[in-house]
């Protein structure tokens, strides 16, 4: 059965506890770079798909408001001093936040399961599912029950809860947040369709592993041939593709560019907004 998540997702969650969180990875990549938007998605409203007969997501377009309008109100929180203002509501007092408002940390996660993978139709050719660009294969991934991630030269972003819910100790409600902002919001209501994107994971050195469960053996095309347990086949720029075995299937991404491969939302329940 397929989900209408699938058309942008591979899934919600690695397996196993890897400090991750529930991040949804992207069957398209995007660079993150100034000609792209792969690095604008951090702090920034995205629309969230919430509806009784599909599985909740999502949508991963900047379509709303500025990119990254959170960070931004965020940062006019701050002192001189670079410490964040808190009001503490009953005692109408003030607390500090100090630090930074996106947290950064360096991570390398070895090859691991995605949590409800999805399914895939017939023959691919070109743009295979998380490899950024056009690449020289065709391959049958009909059969592919489960899809591994890893990833070697690789980062976490996020905004910490606290300065999250940071904004709903200085603002009553959703709709105060964003006056006197030039937003495209629209109707406020619109805003119930929104949520924050709080993560973001990006890497420069990545592998995809399709995992079948049939032999890829007679289901590839590409200029150079492939064995199982071979050498890997060059079949785009920084992308390589190998028979790990006969069922297993790995593309390598090493461009020299960095890509967001994750983000994760955060509502507006979560951050204390009624």
């Amino acid at each position: 059965m397929g989900y209408d998540y699938e058309q942008y997702y591979f899934a919600r969650e690695l397996a196993g506890n890897l400090g991750l969180g529930k991040i949804w990875f992207l069957k398209a990549p995007k660079e993150n770079s100034p000609r792209f938007d792969g690095g604008k998605f951090l702090g920034s409203l995205i629309r969230y798909v919430d509806d009784w007969f599909v599985k909740d997501y999502p949508v991963p377009l900047l379509n709303a408001a500025p990119d990254q309008i959170i960070i931004k109100i965020i940062e006019s929180l701050k002192r001189d001093d670079g410490k964040f203002i808190k009001p503490n509501n009953p005692r109408n007092k003030f607390r500090y936040f100090s630090g930074e408002i996106i947290t950064k940390s360096r991570l390398i996660v070895p090859m691991t399961k995605l949590k409800e993978s999805s399914s895939f139709k017939g023959n691919i050719t070109a743009n295979i599912p998380g490899i950024p660009i056009s690449v020289n294969l065709d391959v049958n991934l009909s059969d592919v029950e489960n899809i591994e991630i890893g990833m070697k030269e690789a980062r976490a972003e996020y905004i910490k809860q606290g300065l999250l819910i940071l904004l709903s100790d200085c603002f009553n409600n959703r709709l105060e947040l964003f006056a006197n902002k030039k937003t495209n919001l629209g109707d406020p209501e619109n805003l119930e369709n929104l949520q924050v994107v709080d993560e973001v994971i990006f890497a420069s050195k990545y592998a995809i592993k399709y995992v079948s469960s049939s032999s890829f053996v007679g289901k590839l095309k590409l200029n150079g041939s492939l064995t199982a347990g071979g050498i890997p086949v060059k079949v785009g720029a920084g992308v390589t593709v190998k028979l790990e075995n006969e069922r297993s299937l790995v593309l390598e991404v090493d461009q020299g560019k960095e890509y967001l491969l994750g983000l994760k939302t955060t509502s507006w329940a979560d951050m204390d907004f009624e």
